[in-house]
């Protein structure tokens, strides 16, 4: 895990206390979309993030809709790694995808409740938490983001 989030300019810094955010944190939920498992198209970008594991081997993933236009990423992390761990990496992933956007409306859905309260924390004792909290600030800064 380490080599892989250090690939991803990761560091062990900034386990500190954080008290403002610009990205909104809001709790969608949509029922339809779930029992049917089809994505929410609509007058934004809508992000899809999850982690887990498989057959022991732990990975991320997420699809992104745009415009009737689907992006879609895969990866795998560490042997060592958590479904947390591969959550979180899920998220920094669309957020670095979603970096050059300006002016627009993004959601990201996740799925993970751990890696929202953690996101949500104002204590972060974990610098892969910190890390992935400042992705969604950081496009954030120029567009209309939700989680």
């Amino acid at each position: 895990m380490e080599g892989y989030l250090g690939q991803m300019g990761l560091s062990d810094t900034h386990p500190d206390q954080y008290n403002g955010r610009l990205w909104n944190k809001q709790y969608i939920v949509d029922q339809s979309s779930m029992n049917d498992g089809t994505p929410i198209w609509g007058d934004f970008i809508s992000c899809y993030t999850d982690g887990s594991l498989i057959q022991g081997r732990p990975g991320w993933g997420y699809l992104v809709l745009e415009g009737g236009v689907e992006q879609q990423g895969r990866g795998g992390l560490g042997l060592q790694s958590t479904v947390f761990q591969t959550e979180l990496a899920a998220i920094m992933r669309v957020a670095r995808l979603l970096q050059p956007k300006r002016s627009e409306k993004i959601v990201i859905f996740v799925d993970s409740q751990a890696a929202l309260l953690a996101l949500d924390s104002h204590e972060m004792n974990s610098p892969v938490v910190w890390e992935c909290m400042t992705s969604p600030e950081d496009i954030a800064q120029h567009n209309d983001v939700s989680l």
